[in-house]
């Protein structure tokens, strides 16, 4: 009985989490469709917020270091907008040698 119970358990989560994942990508706010000043304006009111830049494509944008972990720094970030290219939301909050990281990997990926 006890095998059931969990089994039937297990089933109905492994069913529910794909749905909780898509509806939070569906609800996610796309810079894409609104302006710059609303882009900037909701990291700014929110101090953090995970924006969509384009399909399958976010991040977390913040408007100052108290939204970063205690040994993060801040790198300028900006998105595309309905209106602007490089719209200039707030920051993204980066490990220290994340730059040196990021050269290393994709020197290591291109060979």
């Amino acid at each position: 009985m006890r095998r059931i119970i969990l089994k039937t358990v297990a089933a109905a989560s492994a069913g529910a989490f794909p749905l909780l994942a898509t509806s939070a990508f569906a609800q996610m706010a796309s810079t894409r469709s609104m302006s710059c000043e609303q882009a900037r304006g909701m990291v700014a009111s929110e101090g953090a917020a995970v924006l969509s830049t384009g399909p399958d494509q976010y991040d977390r944008y913040v408007s100052s270091l108290s939204s970063c972990q205690v040994d993060q720094i801040l790198e300028p970030a900006w998105v595309p907008t309905e209106d602007t290219p490089q719209c200039s939301v707030g920051y993204k909050c980066r490990s220290p040698g994340y730059e040196i990281l990021a050269v290393l990997h994709r020197a290591k990926t291109k060979h």
